[in-house]
């Protein structure tokens, strides 16, 4: 009887012949070949490899296959074709050793410590060339690199495998009659609970994919800076508010806090309306006149006296003591018996005292204050006739000078077409108000003719320059006007 031996336990034999046979396992079946067929594949595969020749020169391009190798026995160099053309991989050493080292060979690559720079060395298990340079070793050539041989023939097919599983998924949980099949696995991509394998045709309770919840992370960098938003614009003045220019969004912009850009009336602020209340009906203050004024008005007057800022003897005195005040500010300057008192009234815009054009009458040659020259003295006005005088009397004169460096020269002249200023300091006139008259014209020197055209601002001055003024004036009937001269000192 037989006994089975691994083939490992079966003797070697010394000699084979064509006759003889020898089996084959392929796709899991046992044949068995005579040696005659192997020797027929062998020989059928001997020219599939890279073809060794030799020569004195390169063959043509059109000799050989890809991966061959030809041997130049004249210079010692060894050629590859490659992508069709025959090109000189290496050169052998020559006889000189010390100019192109000596060539060694081993079973392996070589190590750094074997041979010196310039040397060649020879693997003889892989054909590959190397040279040493700058004390390493390095690949230069290699006889391995042949054509690639030709495709096998095409295996047979294998035997099918066991049905496969599916992965099914859904929006809701699968249900056991009618969801897939035992070995399935199903996934509820509302929950992300994973259901199966499904067994018995039983799902199951399924597991969560969602995990617990982590620890709170650490902070990450600040970002970078974002785009600037729709918040308040930059830029605007003292006293402006932000407001819509039109019905689109954040179209602001700054405005003037002023009644034209409010809506509403007056009397719909509560505050305002209450302030009003204090106040002396315009109409019915006639009555004060007459002393039957009520309690209440009595009462508004009573807040009048917060503005009067008592009586003086000379403008300077008021000025010294009242340097500044707000609007509705009033004073008496009486310089005595003899001398008729005047009310003075602070003017906000210039910050200066400025004497009430209601009260006074026409000023005698002693109220002419030092400065002010009128080309019709005040002796030649008081000698005419009451018709004359209608035309020529003069009005008070007043100068008045503030800290601020701005001078006001303010001139009521009557029946008289020029009158004169002298300048104490340098500066110049910046502007003229004038009423009750027209074109106004402004020269240095003494009276007379004026340059012709209208008159242009800044007007400059020298210390004790005369400016002379001329004007028109509007209704030759009256004769009288208005005249404040703008001034800034050097």
């Amino acid at each position: 009887m037989a006994i089975d031996k691994k083939l490992s336990d079966l003797p070697l034999i010394s000699t084979i012949t064509a006759a003889d046979k020898s089996i084959l396992i392929q796709n899991n079946a046992d044949y068995q070949f005579s040696f005659n067929s192997l020797l027929e594949f062998i020989n059928s595969g001997l020219n599939t490899g890279a073809t060794v020749s030799f020569g004195i020169s390169l063959p043509q391009n059109t000799i050989g296959k890809n991966g061959d190798l030809f041997i130049n026995t004249a210079n010692g160099t060894f050629a590859q074709k490659t992508s069709g053309a025959w090109l000189v991989k290496y050169t052998l050493p020559s006889a000189d050793a010390a100019k192109d080292g000596t060539v060694l060979y081993g079973s392996g690559a070589p190590g750094t410590g074997i041979g010196v720079n310039n040397d060649t060395y020879i693997d003889t298990n892989t054909g590959i060339f190397y040279r040493k340079a700058l004390g390493a070793w390095s690949q230069v050539f290699s006889m391995q690199n042949g054509p690639q041989g030709p495709q096998g023939e095409k295996g047979d097919a294998g035997t099918a495998g066991p049905a496969g599983k599916t992965v099914l998924n859904g929006t809701s949980n699968p249900s056991n009659s009618l969801t897939g099949n035992d070995g399935d696995f199903y996934l509820n991509t509302s929950t992300y609970i994973l259901f199966g394998p499904k067994t018995g045709g039983m799902w199951g309770t399924g597991t969560s994919l969602i995990g617990l919840q982590g620890e709170v992370g650490d902070t990450g960098p600040e970002g970078e800076k974002g785009d600037p938003g729709h918040g308040i614009p930059t830029g605007g003045a003292t006293g402006q508010i932000l407001g819509k220019i039109d019905d689109d969004d954040y179209n602001t912009g700054w405005l003037e806090n002023s009644f034209s850009n409010l809506a509403g009336q007056p009397e719909d602020n509560a505050a305002l309306g209450d302030a009003l209340g204090t106040k002396v009906d315009k109409l019915t203050g006639y009555g004060l006149s007459q002393e039957n004024y009520t309690t209440a008005e009595k009462g508004k007057l009573a807040a009048l006296s917060q503005h009067f800022k008592g009586n003086y003897t000379t403008l300077s005195e008021l000025s010294t003591a009242n340097p500044a005040g707000e609007s509705g500010d009033y004073a008496f300057v009486d310089a005595g018996i003899g001398n008729e008192a005047k009310m003075y009234i602070w003017d906000g815009d210039d910050n200066v005292w400025l004497l009430s054009s209601g009260g006074g009458s026409s000023p005698d040659a002693t109220e002419t204050l030092p400065g002010i020259v009128e080309l019709a003295t005040i002796a030649e006005a008081l000698a005419r006739t009451d018709d004359q005088r209608a035309m020529t009397a003069l009005k008070t004169i007043t100068l008045i000078l503030d800290e601020k460096k701005k001078v006001s020269y303010q001139i009521n002249p009557y029946g008289l077409n020029e009158v004169s200023v002298l300048m104490e300091n340098g500066g110049q006139v910046n502007s003229i108000l004038i009423s009750g008259a027209t074109s106004p014209k402004l020269k240095i020197g003494t009276a007379g003719s004026y340059p012709a055209g209208s008159q242009t601002f800044p007007f400059a001055y020298a210390a004790n320059d005369r400016v002379f003024i001329t004007y028109n004036y509007s209704d030759l009937g009256n004769a009288s006007c208005n005249i404040k001269l703008k001034c800034q000192d050097n």
